[in-house]
């Protein structure tokens, strides 16, 4: 390290140690432990240059490091069965659509072409989400195409993709404010919510209230019910792959929260969930970041 030392010292600079290396330090107990190591330069009381080393033990990060790379590679096997399982039986709805068309003929009733654009918008948004959740999953990384979000439009097409039962009650109330962000992502994270709460409701009939408000450089929006609830000690658990609250033949696979969770923290914000005290339901809120430069996840 002589030489090394000597380099510094003839041009110091303040800046870290080995940049992209992993550096290691040893521990009195001799284990080795990963660090970052910070170089400084100052001169002492006789004018002599001295060189100021901050080391910091990474080991935390290094570990949520770890195991964010898992639940990058959960992502990845989800994301490769949805691709697999769901597009085989997509491309079977388009030609039953097709057949149908055939079947009726040339002047079907205006409520049956009504019917089969439904269904074709439905077939194509569908396969769109595919495509753009396993583009972000194979990448590793936040989705990179960011656009100007209109949150009232969002949440209009989030809920008419959701297909709202008759029965539920959707009350959506937007603040006004500009957004420059990922809105695939976004959108996924949104769906899943709504979804989530009209699924597992308890009755036959609900009451959701989903509010977008403008706060400083995030964007909070929160999805609100009246249905069962979740218990307390599930508030965290629900976000890990594979946890659901009840076993019923309503219940899903247990990763819908967990890709939601890892969405909203890969793009900078944050998800959580609480009781409606006094009332009955849960409502999920997530901070979405308002303005994301496209040089942030480079």
């Amino acid at each position: 390290h002589t030489s090394l030392r000597n380099a510094y010292y003839k041009a110091p600079t303040v800046r870290m140690m080995g940049p992209g290396r992993d550096l290691t330090a040893l521990h009195k107990d001799g284990r080795e432990f990963p660090v970052e190591i910070g170089l400084s330069t100052f001169d002492d009381s006789a004018q002599q240059k001295r060189v100021l080393v901050s080391l910091v033990d990474i080991t935390e990060r290094k570990k949520m490091e770890m195991e964010m790379r898992e639940i990058n590679t959960n992502l990845e096997e989800f994301t490769y069965v949805v691709s697999h399982d769901l597009r085989s039986p997509l491309r079977g709805i388009s030609d039953l659509i097709q057949w149908i068309e055939e079947d009726i003929g040339p002047d079907p009733p205006p409520e049956v072409t009504h019917n089969i654009d439904r269904i074709t918008i439905r077939v194509d948004r569908m396969e769109s989400l595919i495509d753009n959740l396993l583009a972000y999953a194979r990448a590793g990384s936040a989705c990179r195409d960011l656009k100007r979000i209109d949150m009232t439009e969002l949440l209009q097409e989030v809920c008419e993709f959701v297909q709202i039962p008759e029965q539920f009650e959707v009350e959506v109330h937007v603040e006004p404010g500009m957004m420059i962000s990922a809105r695939t992502p976004l959108e996924t994270v949104l769906r899943n919510l709504i979804s989530n709460a009209i699924k597992h409701h308890d009755q036959a009939s609900g009451k959701l209230v989903v509010t977008s408000v403008m706060e400083h450089n995030m964007c909070r929006i929160a999805v609100r019910d009246n249905g069962p609830g979740i218990p307390g000690n599930m508030h965290d658990r629900i976000f890990r792959l594979f946890q659901t609250v009840t076993a019923s033949e309503r219940q899903g696979t247990g990763i819908g929260l967990s890709v939601s969770r890892r969405l909203v923290e890969t793009h900078g914000g944050r998800i959580s969930v609480q009781a409606n005290t006094p009332d009955r339901g849960s409502t999920f809120s997530v901070w979405w970041p308002r303005f994301v430069r496209k040089d942030t996840y480079d």
